[in-house]
């Protein structure tokens, strides 16, 4: 009889054992899944005010440079091309599609040593990069 209560008090301890394991893995899964969703929650918004700052840049360069009309229309398309909706694949083929625009845009304010002189120019740029 008591090898019998032996037994049973050892498969209750490992059946709450293993149910007490089984709830602790899933509140880590659901931790780690709100993680995710937060970091990506997080991406979205530091995309969504690049993309929001990018016209304050072109604008504050567009006068200076008139003829560098390429590299503005570029800037100008990928920040258009960009939609909060799509997929995370897209967002990050339109991300590198706008940083590529935006460091010719980088270079070419490089050049032109009276664009660097102007505060906003320097400080949008500090703030997109």
């Amino acid at each position: 009889m008591a090898v019998q209560i032996a037994i049973l008090v050892g498969v209750v301890v490992a059946l709450v054992l293993v149910v007490f394991l089984a709830v602790v893995n899933y509140n880590n899964v659901v931790a780690l899944q709100r993680r995710c969703q937060r970091a990506w929650a997080n991406i979205d918004v530091s995309l969504k005010q690049r993309y929001d700052q990018l016209p304050n840049l072109v604008a504050a360069v567009r006068g200076a440079m008139a003829f560098e009309e390429q590299v503005l229309e570029e800037v100008t398309q990928a920040r258009a091309a960009y939609d909060s909706d799509a997929s995370i694949h897209d967002q990050a083929v339109v991300s590198e599609q706008t940083s590529t625009a935006v460091r010719s845009l980088f270079a070419t304010v490089e050049n032109y040593p009276e664009l660097q002189s102007h505060g906003n120019v320097m400080a949008l740029q500090e703030e997109i990069e």
